[in-house]
C-alpha cells in the first residue's frame, strides 16, 4: 500500500490538473506535428491504423511488461513507500476476451501479486 498526507478531495485536484497538463501536451504535440482534428478524432484513427498494432499477443504483453519495468524503475523517485506486493500482466483468458475491458486490475490479495488482465483480442 501506499500512504500520503493528502486528503481525497486533494488528490482528486491534483489529478484533474496533471490531466490538463497532459491534454495541453497533446494538443502541442498534435499542432508541432501538423496534425489536424480533435485529440479524440486522433486517438480513434490511431486505434485503427495497423502501425499501431500489434501482430500477436505476445508482442503486445510483452511492452505492457516492457511498461511496467519502465514504471517500477521510477516508483522510488515519485513515492516514500513501495508497493510491498509486484504485479502480473497477463492475457485475458480466451473465453472471456469478446466480453472483457481492455485491460482490469485485479488487487494483491493474501500474498498473491495484483494482476492486469490485458485483453490481447
Amino acid at each position: 500500500t501506499t500512504a500520503s498526507e493528502q486528503t481525497a478531495t486533494q488528490l482528486h485536484a491534483l489529478g484533474e490538473q496533471r490531466v490538463q497538463e497532459l491534454q495541453a501536451q497533446i494538443a502541442t504535440v498534435m499542432k508541432d506535428a501538423r496534425l489536424r482534428g480533435t485529440p479524440t478524432k486522433l486517438l480513434r484513427s490511431m486505434r485503427n491504423d495497423r502501425q499501431f498494432q500489434y501482430g500477436d499477443a505476445n508482442a503486445l504483453i510483452n511492452r505492457y511488461r516492457q511498461v511496467q519495468q519502465q514504471v517500477n524503475a521510477r516508483l522510488p523517485q515519485v513515492l516514500d513507500t513501495l508497493p510491498k506486493s509486484t504485479l502480473d500482466v497477463r492475457a485475458v483468458e480466451p473465453e472471456r476476451a469478446l466480453t472483457a475491458a481492455a485491460a482490469a486490475y485485479q488487487p494483491s490479495a493474501a500474498g498473491q501479486p495484483g494482476v492486469l488482465y490485458v485483453n490481447t483480442r
